[in-house]
């Protein structure tokens, strides 16, 4: 929704949609008593097409020491339709791609042949629409027949100064990655040490080390824990974080201030 506060004004600029999406507009007018009705019919709208943003959940589900199935999804952020795919790849640490291929819309899978064994590979995917290649995925993989489940993340550690009302950011230590590169971390967090666990639903990024957590209660406290996952499966739990509290809100925290100002002189 969009609020035109003047009376002498009929246009407005709607920003930050989706692109390559339709949308449905209505106008109305208030006054002091209400809402008057919505305009009818609604207005049908497109927004532009763009190139793609990058291709979604890359995976390796079977590596050997010479070959590598890779595994992608549409990208999150089409923006248009999707023509095409294409895959490079080269050892890591090298420039130029050794070697690119094309693929159709269709296409979700392929498997790379002839790679060298025990190397780190770095792998990208793209996809295009009719405005051309979009943004690539980059994700490595390693050549081995030893892969195995991630070990646990470290304990989370808090650091006081990040503690807000409604957010706490914590740090942590990666354990090794089992020979499979890390694809994301799942973050987890409770109330006190008895309350039923929640998962964080956005997938946390392999390549970061600490995290905030949003939308938390003002003077409530928390406990958080991580998982790692790679292509094989996901590590167990890390040990939980000490409990903290969030700060409180607003007026409260001036009286819970003043009162720890009071103690202190106190004694």
């Amino acid at each position: 929704m969009k609020i035109v506060p003047a009376n002498d004004t009929f246009m407005a600029t709607l920003i930050e949609l989706n692109k390559f999406t339709k949308y449905l507009v209505q106008v109305l007018a208030y006054t002091q008593i209400g809402d008057g009705a919505l305009s009818l019919p609604p207005v049908v709208v497109a927004t532009l097409e763009d190139v793609p943003g990058p291709p979604s959940n890359v995976t390796f589900p079977d590596v050997s020491l010479t070959n590598a199935r890779i595994l992608w999804d549409e990208p999150s952020e089409p923006n248009g339709e999707i023509l095409g795919y294409r895959i490079s790849h080269h050892l890591d640490g090298q420039k130029g791609w050794n070697q690119t291929k094309d693929f159709s819309p269709i296409e979700r899978t392929y498997r790379v042949m002839n790679l060298e064994p025990e190397q780190l590979y770095m792998f990208e995917i793209v996809a295009k629409t009719s405005l051309g290649w979009g943004e690539p995925a980059r994700v490595p993989v390693y050549t081995t027949n030893n892969r195995e489940n991630p070990q646990p993340p470290s304990r989370p550690l808090v650091s006081r100064s990040q503690i807000q009302a409604t957010q706490i950011t914590f740090s942590w230590t990666p354990g090794r990655d089992g020979f499979a590169p890390l694809r994301y971390y799942t973050v987890q967090h409770r109330e006190g040490v008895d309350g039923p666990w929640k998962e964080i639903p956005n997938r946390v990024d392999p390549t970061v080390s600490s995290y905030t957590v949003r939308d938390l209660k003002p003077f409530i406290e928390y406990q958080f824990r991580i998982q790692a996952t790679n292509d094989i499966g996901p590590s167990g739990w890390s040990s939980e974080s000490e409990i903290v509290r969030t700060l409180p809100a607003g007026k409260f925290f001036f009286i819970i201030f003043a009162l720890n100002l009071i103690m202190y002189h106190l004694t």
